[in-house]
């Protein structure tokens, strides 16, 4: 079943992890609907970018798998998840995207948002997707008590909303993440991952678009010999990480 809602499409390049940008232009304000499966898209056995009980959004059984390592607090990032769901409109069933946490190292906010948004992601991967957009909407205000009341505007259980941020349950969560980047050699946000090659910053749809398109026409072959798209996933990652760019 397939939930709507009016995702805020925010304002290109990307948010160093020590400096912040300037304020961006607002984007029109689209209608798109989220895929609420319960369960979790087939990212190969060996799971190579550890995507596994992350939040994400558009086809199941896509061929082509984008990663957003993302900051609740940086413009850019804004943008780059505006650009995201225009992705999804233009493939939406070739194309997913799943969310990874990168929150500035010196911003407090950032980590607390990050870490409230994974409490709405374990009420279900819709409320992430649902509180992801507000957060974006919203990223002036990410104090503990703006955060609180997204989570009620979302009608999330406020018991274990709170008990998340108190408990700090997520904090792990968002290390390991961190830690990917940094391997990966990720330093700035935005960040994305179309099948394992690098895009930085909130590029244009057209550069997305190239990626992706190149992507299709290198597996075609091995969907038209059944391979499972999780295979094709660990192959596409093993083969494109070696041409990432940071």
């Amino acid at each position: 079943m397939s939930r709507k809602l009016f995702l805020i499409f925010l304002v290109l390049a990307g948010c160093s992890r020590t400096n912040l940008p300037s304020e961006p232009e607002e984007i029109e304000s689209q209608e798109v609907e989220i895929g609420v499966e319960v369960i979790q898209p087939d990212f190969g056995i060996e799971d190579p970018l550890e995507l596994n009980d992350h939040p994400w959004i558009g086809a199941i059984d896509a061929s082509v798998t984008i990663v957003e390592f993302s900051d609740f607090d940086c413009s850019y990032c804004s943008r780059g998840s505006g650009r995201m769901y225009e992705i999804l409109e233009a493939y939406p069933t070739e194309v997913r995207v799943v969310f990874k946490q990168m929150p500035l190292e010196t911003n407090t906010l950032a980590n607390l948002a990050a870490q409230a948004s994974l409490a709405a992601y374990a009420q279900g991967n819709d409320f992430f997707w649902y509180y992801h957009d507000l957060l974006f909407a919203n990223r002036h205000a990410l104090e503990r008590s703006d955060l609180e009341g997204y989570a009620e505007q979302i009608g999330l259980d406020m018991d274990a909303f709170r008990a998340a941020l108190n408990n700090e349950s997520f904090v792990t969560t968002i290390e390991a993440d961190i830690t990917l980047a940094e391997q990966l050699g990720i330093t700035a946000t935005p960040h994305f991952l179309v099948n394992g090659i690098g895009i930085r910053g909130a590029q244009s749809f057209a550069t997305f678009q190239n990626a992706i398109d190149a992507e299709l026409e290198n597996i075609q072959v091995m969907l038209d010999e059944n391979i499972s798209v999780g295979e094709i996933f660990v192959m596409r990652v093993e083969e494109n990480l070696q041409i990432i760019t940071p």
